[in-house]
């Protein structure tokens, strides 16, 4: 997944250094790109490869459906003891086999289902069900976690305070100290962005460093799982941004089709759908009870290690501390 993982990184750096959300030009583009790949991909190899190896948006919706409520499961006991065709991954002759390569015997994560249900219609034993659940537990559950999945996860939350207080407040400081015309804004961001992915990886590695010595766990444990926990808050952050952008700019909807249907003009201001107050109540909600939910991830993750063998309290409290320190910027910047 390292070549997906890369690709959503360019994608996230490249959509806010062409300003890609008020520019229908590279917003065609960028689909374009999608579509050609995408393309390409079907007609060289079989099913889905695009989607599931290389496709950045699939990376970036799959990277956060691992924290949905809702999972695609199957029930082992009859996928082991009645069925012989394996249909759901093979395909029947009504119905293609799954696009993504994945058997839901298997499955442990949302990372590479899209929801197509080919395998419901295949099964022929109503093995698989649509399952919801109270908490992502595959956060901490994984049987195969990825480095690469573990360290997008931690990117995505370090890349999102980057976005916030590059636009409130590094930038107007950069540009004061060295001048906007040596710097332009999209070189200031681009380094930015290449420190932030590096300083990611810096805090994986670091943890592992400072919390596998002493315990007999594999090498890069910590790197592969306590990126995990910090995806829930990420998740917040995102969801919280978008909303505000909703909130504040869908009013201009039916004014803008009045106007380019029937040539009336556009107002000065439009009121937004609830007050700005209102919506930053909201949104620290939302952060706050992820904050708790990526905690609960972390206690988990480390949980696990701690079952066979005892794990010092201090190295528990220091992942738990460096969520709430990400959790506390969030609330103030977002």
């Amino acid at each position: 997944h390292w070549i997906m993982t890369i690709f959503c990184l360019l994608i996230v750096w490249f959509e806010e250094v062409t300003d890609i959300f008020t520019s229908p030009l590279m917003t065609g583009n960028l689909i374009l790109f999608i579509f050609t790949g995408s393309l390409i991909f079907s007609m060289m190899y079989s099913r889905s490869v695009w989607c599931r190896y290389i496709c950045p948006w699939g990376a970036y919706m799959g990277v956060f459906a691992q924290a949905s409520i809702t999972a695609l499961r199957s029930n082992r006991n009859i996928c082991l003891t009645q069925c012989k065709t394996y249909d759901c991954y093979a395909g029947s002759k009504e119905v293609p086999g799954c696009p993504m390569f994945c058997h839901p015997y298997s499955l442990d994560s949302n990372l590479n289902c899209t929801l197509c249900a080919n395998c419901i219609k295949n099964c022929q034993h109503q093995s698989i069900l649509l399952n919801v659940r109270t908490l992502p537990f595959e956060l901490w559950n994984k049987s195969r976690p990825l480095i690469s999945i573990s360290w997008l996860c931690v990117c995505l939350a370090m890349i999102l305070l980057l976005k916030i207080s590059y636009h409130s407040h590094v930038l107007p400081l950069l540009t004061t100290v060295f001048g906007q015309s040596t710097f332009p804004a999209s070189v200031l961001y681009t380094l930015s962005f290449l420190l932030v992915i590096l300083f990611s990886y810096v805090i994986l590695k670091g943890n592992d460093a400072l919390l596998r010595p002493g315990l007999k766990l594999a090498p890069n444990y910590f790197v592969r799982h306590l990126g995990y926990a910090l995806l829930p808050l990420a998740l917040a952050g995102y969801m919280v941004l978008f909303l505000k952008v909703f909130v504040l700019k869908a009013g201009w909807l039916l004014p803008s089709l009045r106007f380019y249907i029937y040539s009336i003009p556009l107002p000065s201001e439009v009121a937004p759908l609830i007050s700005e107050h209102l919506i930053n109540q909201i949104g620290n909600l939302i952060i706050s009870v992820e904050i708790f939910v990526s905690l609960y991830a972390a206690k988990q993750i480390i949980s696990k290690a701690d079952k066979e063998q005892i794990v010092p309290i201090w190295k528990k409290i220091i992942p738990l501390l460096q969520i709430i320190i990400l959790g506390i910027f969030f609330l103030l910047l977002i």
